[in-house]
């Protein structure tokens, strides 16, 4: 069958959790790396993978809130770099010690350390990494660190904002294939 896809694409779009989810099982689900296309019209948004699933979404109207204008200019901020598999098995390591409410520390000090002081007990676990800025430290709703850090991979470098600015990850690849995510911090 040939599908006929929406006219005059636009550069980016909201796409409905739910349509993303369908379409991540079934590329999760896949034994070899799919080839996955991601259409955006003017109102709509195609994910096709390997010419074989289609998924059809209405797009989000995104003019408010300008999501663009949330997310922080990154050049001037400072950068810490580490490894997401590092930081996935710290977290790992951590999940007995933290409860829904606690959060988890990630301090910057030259290193990366994660940490947590919970009712269970206490974790530390440096990760093999640098940060070119002055001592910051974040808290992060743990289960939202553990999403992130699943949806990156190799190198990641944090775009470090003080206080409770959006903390934007950026994982390895060509400038075309990197993976951004925005995690929240927590109040301190």
């Amino acid at each position: 069958d040939e599908w006929s896809l929406p006219c005059g694409f636009v550069d980016d779009a909201l796409l409905p959790a739910d349509a993303a989810k369908i379409a991540l099982k079934v590329v999760d689900g896949s034994e070899k790396a799919p080839v996955v296309e991601v259409f955006v019209g003017e109102t709509d948004v195609t994910i096709v993978q390997d010419g074989v699933f289609r998924v059809d979404a209405e797009g989000i109207e995104s003019s408010y809130p300008d999501f663009r204008v949330c997310l922080p200019k990154l050049s001037g901020i400072p950068v810490a770099t580490f490894e997401a598999t590092e930081l996935c098995d710290a977290l790992a390591a951590a999940t007995p010690f933290v409860s829904k409410s606690e959060a988890v520390a990630m301090v910057y000090n030259g290193s990366i350390r994660l940490q947590l002081n919970g009712e269970a007990g206490s974790f530390d676990a440096e990760l093999e990494g640098e940060f070119d800025g002055s001592l910051t430290t974040l808290k992060f709703n743990g289960r939202y660190l553990k999403q992130a850090c699943t949806t990156l991979n190799g190198t990641v470098r944090q775009y470090v904002m003080e206080g409770l600015g959006p903390q934007v990850f950026v994982g390895a690849g060509d400038i075309e294939e990197r993976v951004r995510v925005v995690v929240m911090p927590m109040r301190l």
